[in-house]
């Protein structure tokens, strides 16, 4: 593929946030498995749930920064 570069723009990464990853254990699998296939980038979509705004952003900050 020479110097091709994937960006995934849809991922469910981060650690116990929504339906995706559920450890942080099975995040570095998901990130492993997208970069044997050549992803070099992605983009965190997580799902917005009904509730506290501020505390689902704190929840995704946390997971964001221990990934």
């Amino acid at each position: 593929m020479g110097n091709t570069e994937f960006i995934d723009i849809h991922t469910h990464i981060l650690p116990g946030v929504d339906d995706g990853a559920s450890t942080l254990d099975e995040s570095i699998a998901i990130l492993s498995s997208a970069c044997d296939i050549g992803i070099r980038k992605l983009i965190c979509t997580p799902h917005l749930i009904e509730g506290d705004r501020r505390q689902l952003l704190d929840k995704m900050q946390e997971a964001y920064e221990r990934l």
